[in-house]
C-alpha cells in the first residue's frame, strides 16, 4: 500500500516506544522507516535528515548489518538530491 501518511503515523509510535524503553536499534529501524516515508512523499531533506540519523543509531547499536541497509538508502537519497 501507498498510505505513507498512515505509515509515518506508525514508525513515530515505535519510535516513541523504542526511545521510552531504550531501544537503539529499534530507534534505527524507525527513523529508516520515516526516511523512506518521507522520500516517497518527496520530502527529501526530511528523508536525509532521518537516514542520517538512522545510520548513527545503528552505529550506536553497533549493528553493521543494519548500518550498512541503511547507508543504502542514504546514497539513493543522496543521488536524487544531486540531480
Amino acid at each position: 500500500m501507498k498510505d505513507y501518511e498512515t505509515a509515518s503515523y506508525f514508525y513515530k509510535k515505535c519510535l516513541d516506544v523504542s526511545v521510552e524503553a531504550g531501544l537503539v536499534e529499534g530507534e534505527a529501524r524507525a527513523y529508516t522507516g520515516l526516511g523512506i516515508c518521507e522520500e516517497e512523499v518527496f520530502n527529501i531533506f526530511n528523508s536525509k535528515g532521518n537516514l542520517e540519523t538512522a545510520r548513527e543509531k545503528a552505529t550506536d547499536a553497533n549493528n553493521q548489518k543494519l548500518e550498512k541497509e541503511i547507508s543504502v538508502h542514504l546514497v539513493r537519497v543522496y543521488q536524487k538530491i544531486a540531480l
